[in-house]
């Protein structure tokens, strides 16, 4: 496997060039077997860049058994620094060793020894550097098979149960069936592939269900995945699986991605690629859930230098009105448990603004390029032209770090929105198609809730929400011209008083054959402040024209 990565390191072009080191790390000793062990701040003991390093991607496990792993502590540093000794280790930290050990590389980095666990900003100020320590790290060990500190990632059981059966119609014909269990993933399987040799792996542990990992391997340049059955190596160029034969084009990690993105895509296939990342973020799991944004910061940081766009409590300014439009169809709070988590600001429970996605568990954003037929499933349309409806759109965010760093934890955030407001005619949901809406001005809007009803109802009473309108798009069928796109892309001006001008009453309707989008909103602090609740869609013609004649409003969401 050494000669893999050493390969992969001269051909893939992944050879990092950063003189990036983390703060600490653990050394092996210069003994490839039994060497002392300790850890060292890497500055003192004077690495350079080309003293190259692997890092451990692990779950840590329930909190009863994560208690139980070694750890550093403020207590504790000063003897850390001077050895630690391999028996007190915890099984995947020993495996760790010996992994390191068998493919000739001295330094490790685990997270549970090199960050001091008990120390507030050390702990803030190396979750910061999280995604550079995997993202410069030779190689990144992960034990996708186990579901905490204490199993062993080397000790490949076969997690399958064998039945024994034979055939009532023929007895000769006899043997065992292997059952494995599988968990149900929400990233995407297909189905007429079946599970690889990898996604049967992965279903046997925690690793693929944990918040932090995500990062930690999106940013690594080479993955070594060792699984209850075989052991799994990617880097930007290929994929190798033990036993098996042929290689493929890999490319899959984001930190490839972004490398594509500089070579000349797009700045939509970026965005659409972060889309998905976060979409299937959105399910992990984290200890603490107000590492929610630390577990995804190193990410933020590399898109954010890419794209030189501001990144704001897990959305981007550069796209803003289309990131607010995420919308979730697997929700777990009522309307009333919804409420009161959002209005609770307590700094020991606030994870982030309502109006960002950092609260859904199944999460999905809006693609404003293709859109499906109702009623033709194999013709797909164009949205084109999507616009701001806004007089004006502000997003802050303060954080809890003391560096201001907008990819950690966040203690409040607030969206100042110059929109118009509508309140539905009726405070009562209509049912159709199996999707829920309200009426406004004659038209029919569609609500995507953020919080969970009971479709077996005809009606559900008193929403209490309001309609705040974001943007709008033209839906362009495949036999229109492109041109009539064109004549609808004009926007529309008002005065002072926000009242149309003369040029904007005589296009009103070419506008009518726009999309509305926005958020449902609903007041709180006795309506000084309101909370996202949803988000609507409104796409028959004449949908956008009541919001015309509404004022402009200053709105603030928290």
């Amino acid at each position: 496997m050494r000669q893999v990565l050493d390969r992969c390191n001269v051909q893939c072009g992944q050879s990092s060039t950063s003189s990036f080191l983390p703060t600490r790390l653990i050394d092996l000793g210069n003994s490839d077997q039994g060497g002392n062990i300790r850890l060292i701040e890497s500055l003192s003991a004077r690495l350079g860049p080309s003293n190259s390093y692997a890092a451990l991607s692990y779950c840590w496990g329930p909190t009863e058994q994560a208690k139980r792993q070694l750890t550093t502590t403020l207590e504790t540093l000063s003897r850390r620094l001077d050895v630690i000794y391999f028996d007190e280790m915890t099984p995947v930290m020993q495996d760790m060793v010996n992994t390191a050990r068998a493919l000739s590389i001295r330094y490790i980095w685990i997270d549970a020894l090199c960050i001091v666990q008990d120390d507030y900003n050390d702990w803030m100020y190396e979750a910061e550097r999280m995604g550079s320590v995997y993202a410069n790290a030779f190689v990144t060990i992960c034990a996708i098979s186990t579901t905490s500190c204490l199993d062993s990632f080397l000790d490949r059981r076969d997690p399958s149960v064998k039945v024994a059966f034979r055939s009532s119609i023929q007895p000769d014909i006899h043997g065992y069936l292997s059952l494995r269990p599988r968990r149900r993933r929400f990233e995407a399987d297909i189905p007429w592939r079946g599970p690889t040799s990898r996604d049967r792996d992965l279903d046997c542990g925690a690793w693929s269900f944990r918040a932090w990992t995500l990062q930690e391997k999106e940013m690594s340049q080479r993955l070594l995945c060792f699984g209850a059955q075989r052991v799994h190596f990617s880097c930007s160029m290929q994929k190798i699986t033990e036993m098996e034969h042929g290689l493929s084009e890999s490319g899959s990690l984001f930190s490839h991605k972004l490398q594509r993105y500089k070579q000349g895509e797009a700045d939509e296939y970026l965005r659409k690629e972060w889309n998905q990342l976060i979409e299937s973020y959105a399910y992990r799991q984290s200890t603490n859930p107000q590492d929610r944004y630390p577990a995804i910061g190193g990410l933020a940081k590399l898109m954010a230098e890419a794209t030189r766009d501001t990144y704001v409590a897990g959305l981007w300014k550069g796209s803003l009105p289309q990131g607010l439009l995420w919308y979730t169809d697997q929700t777990y709070y009522t309307k009333e448990e919804l409420l009161q988590r959002l209005s609770d600001r307590s700094p020991d429970t606030y994870i982030g603004p309502s109006w960002s996605w950092t609260h859904s568990r199944k999460l999905l954003f809006q693609d404003f390029n293709l859109a499906r037929l109702e009623n033709s499933p194999s013709t797909w349309t164009e949205r084109v032209d999507f616009r701001s409806e806004c007089r004006y759109l502000e997003a802050t965010c303060t954080s809890e770090s003391t560096s201001a760093s907008p990819y950690g934890r966040v203690e409040n955030g607030k969206l100042k929105i110059g929109g118009k407001v509508i309140q539905p005619e009726t405070q009562r949901w209509f049912q159709s198609l199996g999707q829920l809406g309200v009426t406004y001005g004659g038209c029919r809007a569609f609500c995507d809730l953020d919080w969970t009803v009971d479709y077996d109802e005809t009606e559900v009473e008193d929403p209490g929400v309001l309609l705040l309108l974001l943007g709008s798009d033209f839906l362009r069928f495949p036999s229109m011209e492109s041109e009539t796109s064109g004549r609808d892309s004009r926007v529309l001006q008002y005065d002072e008083n926000s009242n149309m001008t003369s040029e904007s009453v005589q296009v009103r309707e070419l506008q009518s054959s726009r999309t509305a989008w926005g958020l449902l909103i609903h007041p709180i602090d006795d309506g000084a402040r309101y909370v996202r609740v949803g988000r609507f869609r409104a796409g028959e013609v004449g949908a956008l024209l009541p919001f015309m004649d509404r004022p402009f409003e200053d709105i603030e969401i928290v």
